[in-house]
Formats: C-alpha cells, sequence, structure tokens
C-alpha cells in the first residue's frame, strides 16, 4: 500500500502537487480572532502584517472592513469552507498563484473567487497572500498609525 502511494505521488504533476498543497492550506485563511492558528502557514512576513493590523485599536473606524476579507459570501470564515483550486501558475521568477472558489462545505450556492499567492520558504509552501489584503493591510496600518499622531 506504501509502494502504491508513493508512485502516486511520484506520478502527479508540480501542479498537481501544488494543487492538492493549496487545498490543504485553504483550512489555514487567518481569521482575526484565530492569527495564532495559522502562524505556521503563513510567511513570516504576511502573518507579522495581519498581526500588526488585527491588533490596532478599535476606534480607527476604516479597519472594519477587513473583517470580510477573510470570510466566505454567507459569512463563514473562510477556513471553514470548502476550498475548490481552480488552478496554479508556477513561474520560476515569482510566488506561485492559485486562484480558488470557496464556498460553505454543504453548498455551491455562495461561492466566492479569491487568489492566493504562495512562496517556497524553507521547501514548503507558505501562504504568502490572500486577495491582496497584505497591501491593503499595510495601507490600513498606515492610516491607523496617523490618525493615531493627531
Amino acid at each position: 500500500m506504501a509502494l502504491l502511494a508513493m508512485l502516486l505521488v511520484a506520478c502527479s504533476t508540480p501542479e498537481q502537487r501544488m494543487a492538492k498543497r493549496v487545498a490543504e492550506l485553504c483550512r489555514y485563511i487567518p481569521e482575526p480572532t484565530e492569527l495564532e492558528h495559522s502562524r505556521g502557514w503563513l510567511t513570516e512576513d504576511f502573518y507579522a502584517v495581519l498581526d500588526t493590523m488585527f491588533a490596532l485599536p478599535d476606534a480607527t473606524p476604516v479597519l472594519h472592513e477587513w473583517e470580510f476579507w477573510f470570510v466566505a459570501a454567507d459569512g463563514s470564515p473562510v477556513a471553514h469552507c470548502a476550498c475548490d483550486v481552480l488552478s496554479v501558475t508556477l513561474t520560476a521568477d515569482s510566488p506561485a498563484t492559485a486562484p480558488v472558489l470557496v464556498h460553505p462545505q454543504d453548498s455551491d450556492y455562495f461561492a466566492d473567487e479569491h487568489v492566493m499567492d504562495l512562496e517556497l520558504v524553507n521547501g514548503e509552501w507558505l501562504i504568502a497572500d490572500y486577495d491582496g489584503n497584505k497591501a491593503n493591510s499595510r495601507r490600513y496600518i498606515s492610516i491607523a498609525t496617523k490618525e493615531q499622531t493627531k
């Protein structure tokens, strides 16, 4: 049985192996209240940016938009949803990109398409960004910092 599993892995393409990894990583799309759960599955940079943003004071009204970045169309946390990997793009000079279709476990009705960027870190693919939220987070941190100094 172990030999069969090894043969199946050896016969799969890099894209197939990557699609499997992306599906696994979908369970670790960060939630603001459970960010630590995602720590080992995110790049250090992405984790640090989200950790800083999630710790900003609630008094910053613009920051509440991020609460909707990591939920499916029906309001379910993405990490608790089904994730269908639509494709994987692997290039030598940039992170991997994978569009994913996220929907509640029991329904395709509330399906949303998202884009996950991944980086190879110490031989392991990790989430480097999700829907461009690393840049959005940096922008919000900048806004909050300016508001705090007023």
